[in-house]
């Protein structure tokens, strides 16, 4: 009887803190969402606690207060005001939440100290490739933490949803569209790339829709263009997934759904390559979504595109010398 009635409790006690989990991360999204609709409304000083502690949760749950605000660069009194602000009788009353959270799950905090080590270790020469590639490493693997995989299927579900989907990138981040555009055509005709001469581009939002959605790429300082497109798509409602570096950037505000990713490096660049593996995860997720339908579509692309030439072929090349009358190259004997 005795340990059955103790059997019961450590049930209850284990859904009561399942509970408070819960309530911790509900809390959590609540403050993000606070600090994210009124940013662009606070002090210049209070944006700067407001980014600290939205960018650096395991911070606000491990470290004192004086201590997060000296990082931050701001007064202790700044961090208390942001408290105030955002409704609560004192900061430590909001890092209780933080601090909830992180007793329950060590992974949606996960920290930066491996950057930091980075940073600080000393290398010489044949030590730089090493540093970088961990640090990138390192900047991938953060996709893998909770908040990612659900920002990840989010996005994915928003995409899968679009009539047709919108891609913009701009300077460093354009690559990262094209490619995004690049691999989703290969298995769905939703992608468009808004990239055009004459800064047209975008203009093919005009024909734009709710049915439609729009994934934008842009990391602080953001490019004015990108900016202006997310800032369409949220103005019209347009379903918005932004990829950015953090829920404070321009697009990461007025996105629907945002994946963070670390761009930092050891060198004097920020490093895409965690940009890049978003995409690609999108578009690995989205095609797991079509099924059975992806590879007869990426086989009707390929062979399109072999009959458009895209690919290089010796014997095609040969071909065409022939036709120009050049004589072919003589083999040359393996030495």
């Amino acid at each position: 009887m005795t340990a059955a009635i103790g059997t019961k409790r450590r049930k209850e006690t284990a859904r009561s803190r399942g509970r408070a989990a819960d309530n911790s991360a509900e809390q959590l999204r609540s403050i993000s969402s606070r600090i994210r609709e009124s940013f662009a409304t606070l002090p210049s000083q209070i944006q700067v606690a407001a980014r600290f502690v939205l960018d650096n949760p395991q911070d606000v749950a491990l470290l004192s207060m004086r201590e997060q605000s000296r990082r931050a660069g701001v007064p202790a009194a700044t961090m208390t005001r942001l408290a105030g602000l955002l409704g609560f009788a004192g900061f430590d009353e909001m890092r209780s939440i933080y601090v909830g959270a992180i007793r329950e799950s060590v992974d949606p905090f996960s920290s930066r100290a491996e950057g930091l080590v980075l940073r600080h270790r000393e290398v010489g020469e044949s030590g730089i490739s090493a540093q970088m590639v961990d640090k990138i490493s390192s900047s991938v693997a953060n996709l893998r933490m909770n908040r990612q995989k659900e920002a990840l299927l989010a996005a994915t579900r928003v995409l899968s949803r679009a009539r047709t989907v919108y891609c913009a990138g701009q300077r460093s981040a354009f690559p990262v569209a094209y490619h995004f555009a690049y691999l989703y055509g290969y298995f769905s005709e939703k992608p468009v790339l808004l990239d055009g001469p004459g800064d047209i581009g975008s203009d093919r939002l005009n024909h734009s829709s709710t049915d439609d959605a729009v994934l934008v790429i842009s990391m602080e300082p953001c490019a004015c263009r990108s900016v202006e497109i997310a800032q369409f798509a949220h103005a019209h409602g347009i379903p918005l997934v932004s990829i950015t570096n953090s829920q404070l950037s321009p697009v990461g505000r007025v996105a629907d759904v945002s994946i963070l990713v670390d761009l930092q490096s050891p060198s004097f660049f920020d490093a895409m390559t965690s940009a890049f593996a978003a995409c690609e995860v999108l578009v690995a997720m989205l095609a797991g979504l079509q099924g059975e339908k992806v590879p007869a579509a990426v086989r009707k692309s390929e062979q399109h595109s072999r009959k458009l030439g895209a690919w290089w072929s010796d014997e095609r090349h040969a071909g065409r010398k022939a036709q120009r009358g050049e004589p072919a190259a003589k083999s040359q004997k393996a030495s």
